[in-house]
């Protein structure tokens, strides 16, 4: 019943969608005027912002496990990942911050940097609208991985969600929980949306375009640590992070979808893990 709800729902936003013009060819204008100013930075100068946050994240994990040892514990310990995990994100959130304040001199509320509050309720019917898609695409992509392999796929998608089941009564369990909810979603909005679409938008000069470019360099950054049938999910979730991120021209939108994505997917874990014992 609930993929079957979940698909009319869903066809009765993306038509809603069209119909208001909030989906569709030319629904973001062709002319640079109509689109965000991305034109205030150079491209390559988006592009090497993108490419420090990324970087930042091994660098700062690798400082981590050399110099503090006795703090991170030992390699493949939960009490390793979770603060070699912890370690990378807050210093890939120490590079977004300079970069962001460094940019900030050259930039508008029509670049899309600006974090406000008044964003955050945006983001948050932006993945209330987004749900029931990206639930289908899931089913779907489960469905077809079932049937490709012969045998139904694991329920639990990325390897961090395995650890963090298989160490929820941790506190280190707790610390890769906020890395996931928290640190995750800040820092790869910074990257993907607030520099690498922006980079995208400046080189192609189609908003379109830069979403859906952004939205598969997201998706291909995660094979590997996501399995195989989530990918179309986060395809589909990147796409509608970007819509988001175009429409508030603002980070805090898409910060605050992608947290609610990893959130519910936490506490859907959790909760079904704790029913299965």
């Amino acid at each position: 019943m609930i993929p079957i709800a979940a698909g009319l729902a869903s066809v009765v936003i993306l038509a809603i969608l069209w119909k208001r013009r909030v989906l569709g060819p030319g629904s973001f204008g062709n002319k640079p005027a109509q689109q965000r100013d991305v034109l205030c930075v150079p491209m390559p100068i988006w592009f090497v912002c993108a490419a420090m946050v990324f970087l930042a994240m091994p660098f700062f994990a690798q400082l981590a496990a050399q110099s503090l040892p006795g703090v991170v514990g030992a390699p493949g310990s939960i009490r390793h990942k979770a603060m070699v995990a912890a370690s990378a994100y807050v210093g890939a959130l120490v590079v977004s911050a300079l970069l962001l304040w460094f940019l900030r001199p050259r930039t508008s509320d029509r670049t899309g940097l600006r974090l406000r509050w008044s964003d955050a309720p945006a983001g948050a019917v932006g993945m209330l609208l987004a749900a029931p898609i990206c639930l289908v695409t899931a089913w779907l992509s489960t469905l077809v991985a079932g049937l490709v392999t012969g045998s139904p796929p694991s329920t639990v998608a990325h390897g961090t969600l395995q650890d963090i089941l298989d160490e929820r009564g941790s506190v280190f369990g707790w610390v890769l929980v906020a890395c996931a909810v928290i640190g995750a979603p800040i820092v790869e909005e910074v990257i993907y949306r607030g520099f690498l679409q922006s980079c995208m938008l400046a080189l192609l000069g189609r908003t379109w375009y830069a979403i859906i470019a952004t939205a598969a360099i997201f998706t291909a950054v995660h094979v590997g640590s996501a399995q195989p049938h989530a990918l179309p999910t986060l395809l589909v979730l990147g796409l509608a992070i970007g819509v988001v991120y175009e429409r508030t021209r603002g980070l805090l939108a898409p910060i605050a979808m992608h947290m609610l994505f990893n959130a519910g997917n936490v506490a859907v874990a959790v909760l079904t893990a704790g029913g299965s014992r």
